[in-house]
């Protein structure tokens, strides 16, 4: 009898397991037909690149695999040529709207989650040079760092924490003295313009743009 109930029970544990993915499959389906995020498995990211060739210019890659969790969006990408198989690479952003490291933040912080409504005020921002004004009065003695901010300072706060990481990672991966491993090599600088005019730096997002070590996915 009692194996006849521990078979009943694996089988209905195994058909939950299987529901259990079903569900998660559309649920990740839907966050990407639905999510602003261009960083999820299929999309094509476009970028421009500050590298030697082939990774200078204006390139395209098609993302192929999405590493979480990470504090940053990691991805493996296909970065497209003119000629020639595409070349695999990881593709490290630090872009303030989607990051979970300045997005997530403790749970008595919460999440405060982007939208594209909240990104058009936070260009008005910048336009009106309340952004630099921001960042000039974080740098006066008299700044307080637990001083209360608004949604919009918090945001500038975001994107100087992404650039200040960028600049982190990219002298780690190019310092090998301390390297446990073999260190991926640093094949550009790469940024995205969030807006169509994105002369301003707290308008585009930076990246690092790498080879694709398996030891350090």
């Amino acid at each position: 009898m009692s194996a006849i109930v521990a078979y009943i029970r694996d089988t209905l544990l195994g058909i939950g397991r299987k529901v259990g993915r079903c569900f998660k499959s559309i649920v990740d389906w839907l966050r990407l037909a639905y999510s602003p995020c261009p960083y999820w498995r299929g999309n094509i990211v476009s970028v421009n690149a500050d590298g030697r060739p082939p990774f200078q210019g204006h390139l395209k890659m098609v993302v192929s695999q999405v590493f979480q969790p990470a504090s940053w969006n990691v991805m493996k990408v296909a970065v497209m040529r003119p000629s020639g198989p595409p070349i695999r690479a990881v593709l490290k952003m630090f872009d303030r709207r989607f990051s979970p490291r300045v997005r997530h933040r403790t749970p008595e912080q919460g999440s405060d989650e982007w939208s594209p409504e909240f990104e058009e005020e936070f260009v008005d921002f910048v336009r009106r040079g309340a952004a630099d004004e921001w960042v000039e009065y974080r740098q006066n003695e008299a700044f307080d760092p637990n001083e209360k901010r608004n949604r919009l300072e918090e945001e500038a706060d975001r994107h100087l924490e992404c650039e200040a990481a960028a600049k982190n990672h990219l002298a780690r991966y190019r310092d090998t003295r301390d390297a446990k491993g073999p260190n991926p090599k640093v094949y550009a600088i790469v940024s995205i313009p969030l807006h169509d005019d994105s002369s301003h730096g707290m308008l585009s997002a930076t990246g690092i743009l790498m080879e694709y070590v398996p030891e350090h996915s």
